[in-house]
This record gives C-alpha cells, sequence and structure tokens, in this order.
C-alpha cells in the first residue's frame, strides 16, 4: 500500500523572504492559516488553534531561512500519530515556488477522512496565502 503523503506546491509573486515571513512568524501565519503562541524556530514547541477550535501542536525540527521549513505537526484526531510538514521555498523569476510534504499521516482505512480533510485544509489555506500576499504586494 502507498502511503498517505500529502504533496502540493503553488508559484506566488513574492520573494523568499516574504514568503519564510508568512511561514514563520505568528503575524505572517495569522493571515493565511492559523496564529501559533511563539514564531517558528528551531527547537520551538508550538501551538495554536484551528478556525473550527481543533488544537494543533507541534516542534520545528529545522529551520534554514529562506529556503527549508520543518515541523512536527498533530491534531487530536491523529491520535497518537505524530506527522511532519516539510515546506521547501525555490526562487523562480518574478517569485518563488513553494512546495509543501506532509508525511507520516495515519494510514488505516478509517483515517482516510482525515487525509481528505487535511488536503482540503491545505488546498484552502495555499489559496488564502496566496491572496494574501496579493494584498500585500499590491499596498
Amino acid at each position: 500500500m502507498t502511503p498517505s503523503i500529502l504533496e502540493k506546491s503553488l508559484f506566488l509573486k513574492a520573494d523568499a523572504e516574504t514568503v519564510w515571513r508568512y511561514l514563520t512568524d505568528p503575524g505572517g501565519l495569522e493571515t493565511w492559516f492559523h496564529r501559533p503562541d511563539v514564531p517558528l524556530e528551531v527547537g520551538q514547541r508550538y501551538s495554536m488553534c484551528s478556525a473550527g477550535g481543533t488544537p494543533i501542536t507541534g516542534e520545528v525540527l529545522r529551520a534554514e531561512a529562506p529556503e527549508y521549513l520543518e515541523y512536527t505537526f498533530h491534531v487530536p484526531p491523529m491520535g497518537e500519530s505524530i506527522s511532519t510538514v516539510k515546506w521547501r521555498i525555490t526562487p523562480v523569476a518574478g517569485g518563488c515556488k513553494l512546495s509543501l510534504i506532509h508525511e507520516g499521516l495515519p494510514q488505516e482505512a478509517a483515517a482516510f477522512g482525515l487525509v481528505l480533510a487535511l488536503d482540503a485544509g491545505w488546498e484552502e489555506h495555499f489559496g488564502k496565502m496566496r491572496s494574501a500576499l496579493d494584498q500585500l504586494l499590491a499596498a
């Protein structure tokens, strides 16, 4: 069986440093995802709450500004499983490419609804990030 790994990417009309701030700074994260209680820095444990009230917790494993960020990610529906979110920012002409890999998700059939919900959630959040960055750059 193939493991459930979410992989997504999008192109943004912003430089890598700006996108990095949107991935690590509580104020930036708040504009498109959820506001963490602390900046996302190596070794830092964080917590945040989804719009629906679901707690999200984890620890930042790697932070190599402005190219790579990796942290653990846990929500209660995952049970004992702890997943990992990996972000890569790659400069391209006119902006950058942002890539996401979310792995370590529960594999049993009963958990597939959670995988679908996370997949849809990341899609929604990517759209919010694009809109937030477009508004920032238009100002």
